[in-house]
């Protein structure tokens, strides 16, 4: 048996929209499906970009070593300053918006002293993606007030990680001014979790007096995909 080509999610019917003529007459629709080419140029014009923006990588300068190693390494995992930017650059274009986080590393300390020289004090960069944002509440400004990501995982047993991920993990964190608070659900792997399986896995304060979230979105002309 064949298989139409045209037929399924990632097929012609997935951008060619049916007119009200089609439904009236069915084989004008298969007949525009079959006659109708579809040209990634949206793929082209981000690349272009993208790679026109980056020819000269952007850098921090600073009076301490700090800010000169956030340039080669912005998140605490090795990432350099500019594959963090081209990231968020990417997000804005696809979906308007993108997000650059202010976080800490995750390191216990029992002192001051231990947490300076830990670098637990060192702030990094990391990029939110627009799809992971689900909620958020401006300010009669129109500056972010609070913010949630919503992020889903495969998960495998803890006593066995070859085996096939038969559940999923949810975690949602919730960014406001003073904290950022993380719950986390299990379920299964075609389930929704329940607010009863929802618990809080930690809150973590900061002290920066302003959401450690911020936005960048695209100016009018900018958004390709819109």
């Amino acid at each position: 048996a064949k298989t139409d080509p045209t037929a399924g999610p990632r097929g012609i019917t997935a951008f060619l929209i049916e007119r009200p003529s089609d439904k009236q007459f069915p084989e004008n629709y298969e007949y525009r499906k079959k006659t109708s080419h579809y040209i990634p140029r949206a793929a082209g014009h981000i690349d272009w970009i993208v790679a026109a923006e980056f020819c000269d990588a952007p850098r921090l300068v600073g009076p301490s070593d700090y800010w000169k190693q956030l340039n080669t390494n912005a998140d605490g995992f090795g990432r350099p300053l500019a594959q963090l930017c081209r990231e968020a650059l990417l997000q804005m274009l696809l979906h308007r918006r993108s997000y650059f986080c202010v976080d800490f590393p995750d390191v216990e300390a029992n002192s001051l002293g231990e947490q300076r020289e830990s670098g637990a004090l060192n702030a990094c960069l990391r990029v939110i993606g627009a799809a992971q944002v689900d909620d958020w509440s401006r300010c009669e400004n129109g500056q972010l007030d609070w913010l949630r990501t919503h992020t889903v995982v495969a998960k495998r047993p803890d006593d066995n990680p070859f085996e096939q991920a038969k559940d999923t993990e949810h975690t949602w964190r919730f960014f406001t001014p003073d904290t950022i608070a993380t719950y986390r659900a299990v379920c299964s792997a075609n389930g929704t979790p329940k607010e009863k399986d929802i618990t809080l896995a930690r809150v973590d304060t900061h002290d920066l007096g302003e959401l450690p979230v911020f936005e960048v979105t695209a100016l009018p002309g900018q958004w390709i995909m819109e």
